[in-house]
């Protein structure tokens, strides 16, 4: 893909425009997940559950007979169980399962279990229209529960966060948060189309999470020690020369790191872009602008991600803005990977539409600050 004719330089959130120290000596202040009253309570009577039999270290099962249904069972609530059976089956369950008398399709799994199921979701309302009375909830069952993190700011783990996610659930408050529409080039050659309540990235984000995955006997540190392993070959980058172009404005970068962000975290902890709310209609964009060819500049990259977001200061590397309507992504030495949501899932062109608040979703009546 060759650079668009016109290039004209990005406009970055200010400083000043933030209220944040012009130096990175202090991380930016907790700023709350919403921007956004909540509504409600809705009453709920029956939920269908999606849910991945073998998420949390192939916990999932037991955690749905022995936490989610008695839970919901001791409130009066009805649980319909749409268990998932391959890859991919969440995103058809919650496009195609039958969700009659269902007051909320829930999604219980890690990130990539709940990105399916809003996929698909998204996927249902375009086909009916934008009818449908039924809501959408998100209880962690995966490792990082990076966007159940972000709605409930719980900051507990295992059997204690999950009950902590189904008492917010039953209380029944809802607010209407954004999404990405996500148009890449598939692994399989074909176009693909899905959406994002989380994170695009590109460039060392994907490499990073690929070795993560053949990891997953460390657990969470896992992602520590994969982002590590990438910048301490930083020496061996090859140029990557590409094209962002926010809200129809173009901008050249040698491809580093890329994040795309409806919310604030990622990974693990990673508070990769502070400044995000997820339902304030922006999507939130992190790069460097510059090419890193040191690893001592790139270990520091990291050491400021780790203290809460301290890197999006130093605005001699770092670039942050945001878009309203669409971002695009094309690379001229051959296609680039992408990661959707935790998977890794295509290859550029990458298109992304902004969707302001285009799903209902159950949320905390008070909206934690992160």
């Amino acid at each position: 893909m060759g650079t668009s004719t016109k290039e004209t330089q990005l406009t970055t959130i200010a400083i000043t425009d933030i209220d944040a120290p012009t130096k990175p000596k202090a991380a930016p202040p907790p700023l709350s997940t919403f921007s956004t009253e909540a509504a409600g309570p809705v009453k709920l009577k029956k939920v269908a559950l999606i849910y991945n039999p073998v998420s949390g270290n192939k916990k999932g099962k037991k955690r749905v007979d022995g936490i989610v249904k008695p839970m919901f069972a001791a409130a009066g609530v009805e649980v319909h169980e749409l268990p998932t059976e391959r890859a991919g089956h969440a995103t058809e369950l919650a496009a195609n399962a039958d969700l009659s008398g269902c007051d909320a399709l829930l999604a219980f799994g890690g990130d990539g279990t709940l990105s399916d199921v809003t996929t698909g979701f998204l996927q249902r309302q375009e086909r009916d229209g934008g009818s449908s009375s039924v809501v959408l909830g998100f209880l962690p069952g995966g490792t990082g529960n990076t966007i159940c993190h972000d709605i409930y700011g719980r900051r507990t783990k295992g059997d204690k966060q999950i009950r902590q996610a189904i008492e917010v659930v039953l209380a029944g408050y809802t607010r209407q948060i954004d999404a990405c529409s996500v148009a890449c080039t598939g692994l399989d050659g074909q176009p693909l189309l899905r959406h994002s309540i989380n994170i695009v990235t590109a460039g060392l984000g994907v490499d990073a999470n690929a070795a993560a995955e053949k990891r997953r006997w460390m657990g969470p540190m896992r992602y520590d020690v994969s982002i590590i392993g990438e910048l301490l070959k930083i020496h061996k980058r090859k140029p990557c020369p590409c094209t962002l172009t926010v809200d129809g404005q173009a901008n050249a970068l040698d491809l580093f790191v890329l994040t795309i962000m409806d919310n604030k975290h990622s990974g693990v902890g990673l508070r990769i872009s502070p400044y995000a709310q997820i339902d304030d209609g922006k999507i939130d964009i992190m790069y460097t602008p510059q090419p890193i060819k040191s690893v001592s500049k790139a270990l520091k990259l990291d050491g400021m991600i780790k203290k809460k977001g301290k890197h999006v200061l130093d605005t001699a590397n770092v670039a942050y803005t945001t878009a309203t309507e669409e971002i695009t992504l094309t690379s001229e030495g051959g296609p680039v990977r992408v990661m959707c949501d935790g998977d890794s899932c295509g290859v550029t062109p990458l298109t992304m539409k902004v969707l302001p608040r285009a799903v209902t979703v159950l949320s905390p009546q008070t909206s934690p600050k992160l």
